[in-house]
């Protein structure tokens, strides 16, 4: 490994006990958890009937009129309405988590666990969803900062699928560790 895959939070925020930051999708995991959900979800005609559904968001986000948030937020809500609760309870329960954990980068998780080891802070810092990524923080001993949202098991008509923060994503990612970091 010639670069850690970590940044120490002491060299980039504040003098503070040494701990450190992972991003999830694509550096502590093979992939991205989001569209790992989806696929697993929807399967492959699914998703590309969510996409159909919902081209004029796609094509507004492509465009850059459109954030990514509100992008994720209607593709989400799309999929979710549309997966049986029962499957959703075992994706969310069983399936993503032991997926999420297979997935692990092994030079990532060893970093991880000797910050561990060292008794620093440790944080996930990723845009993917809480409710995707929390059981792979549990199981690893960490913190997590996640884009939040609504329960995804309970949306409906009435109570539709929402983020609940800004998409912790690019400035966000900083704004959330200094928040973070600034807590007691």
């Amino acid at each position: 490994m010639t670069e850690p895959m970590t940044q120490s939070i002491t060299e980039t925020l504040h003098p503070r006990p040494a701990g450190a930051a992972f991003d999830c999708d694509g550096t502590l995991i093979r992939g991205d958890a989001t569209r790992l959900f989806l696929w697993r979800a929807r399967g492959p005609l699914g998703c590309l009937g969510d996409l159909l559904a919902i081209s004029p968001t796609l094509i507004g986000w492509k465009l850059g009129r459109l954030s990514t948030a509100a992008f994720k937020e209607r593709l989400l809500a799309r999929a979710l309405a549309r997966t049986p609760p029962p499957r959703l309870q075992e994706l969310l329960a069983e399936v993503i988590p032991a997926t999420l954990i297979t997935r692990l980068r092994p030079e990532a998780r060893q970093r991880l666990l000797w910050h561990r080891q060292q008794g620093h802070q440790v944080v996930i810092v990723t845009a993917s969803p809480r409710f995707l990524i929390q059981p792979l923080a549990d199981h690893l001993g960490v913190e997590l900062l996640a884009t939040e949202t609504t329960d995804p098991r309970h949306a409906s008509a009435e109570r539709p699928f929402r983020l609940q923060s800004p998409n912790c994503k690019g400035a966000e990612k900083v704004r959330r560790l200094e928040q973070g970091l600034a807590e007691p």
